[in-house]
């Protein structure tokens, strides 16, 4: 008898160990993440949907996506439940979700932070290796980042906390991410009376849309600075990024132009040397 009972704890366990550990709250969610510096994976669904349940199939039950499934905090929204459900607090916060997130197809994939800033999404039916290769490519680790933004949730207005956000995901490689926290102050009061603090937002904005491969977008910034920050300590950087985007955009002429003025301004200048560089290839 004991050994039976010992075989259908084990095999229950085992069972568990196969299956995600999905939440039905975001404001559990949050907390769990906060503490383990976790992204969110969001999940919205429908048990009438097959697509939904062909994602339970053969997609959430497949061991490598359990097993990756732990490097985020998952939580489950089902429409049919939500609709179902008596409990009108969590039936309008989901209802709030699905309108922020724009859930307009089912299913629906979105990994958030904590603050709820979008790191991924997904719709339809996404299958086992294609879910591997998403998640793969999140960062799952977050801790010099989330004692920063636990702060900033306290101090929403705080915008020095913002631009450290900003600078963590940027060190993380979330380009997208770093950009949309410095767009939400670029107009603050603090910007406008802090040159140095602005033109670091300015500069900084202007290389994730480089490393987004925005060239354009990127160079238009860049050129902006210039004439915005006069006499900066960092023109020799600014000049030696605008040579090398618009060699990028097979702009030969404005490049050089750009090299010449670091060869006129900055001639010793370490940036003079990599833009050299640049025209030896």
């Amino acid at each position: 008898m004991l050994k039976l009972l010992g075989f259908i704890l084990l095999s229950a366990q085992l069972f568990q160990s196969q299956q995600i550990d999905w939440l039905r709250n975001l404001g559990e969610a949050k907390l769990q993440a906060t503490v383990e510096n976790k992204l969110i994976l969001l999940y919205f669904e429908s048990t009438s949907s097959e697509r939904s349940l062909k994602m339970d199939m053969e997609t959430w039950n497949q061991p490598p996506i359990v097993q990756i499934a732990k490097k985020f905090v998952c939580v489950r929204i089902d429409f049919e439940q939500m609709r179902q459900s008596a409990n009108i607090i969590l039936k309008d916060r989901n209802q709030s979700l699905i309108t922020r997130y724009r859930v307009t197809y089912l299913p629906t994939l979105v990994f958030i932070d904590i603050h709820g800033h979008v790191f991924l999404r997904a719709e339809d039916f996404e299958s086992a290796q294609e879910m591997k290769t998403l998640m793969q490519a999140l960062p799952t680790d977050l801790s010099n980042v989330y004692p920063t933004l636990t702060a900033l949730e306290k101090e929403p207005d705080n915008v020095r906390l913002k631009i450290a956000v900003a600078d963590s995901f940027q060190r993380l490689r979330q380009f997208q991410i770093s950009n949309e926290y410095y767009r939400e102050m670029s107009n603050a009061d603090t910007l406008k009376i802090d040159q140095e603090l602005a033109e670091h937002v300015d500069m900084y904005t202007a290389m994730n849309h480089y490393e987004l491969n925005e060239l354009h977008a990127s160079i238009d910034l860049f050129e902006r600075v210039l004439d915005k920050y006069p006499g900066s300590k960092h023109h020799p950087e600014q000049l030696f990024m605008l040579a090398k985007l618009y060699l990028l955009t097979l702009n030969d002429i404005r490049a050089r132009e750009y090299l010449d003025m670091l060869e006129k301004e900055y001639p010793k200048n370490y940036f003079t040397h990599l833009a050299r560089g640049l025209f030896k290839k």
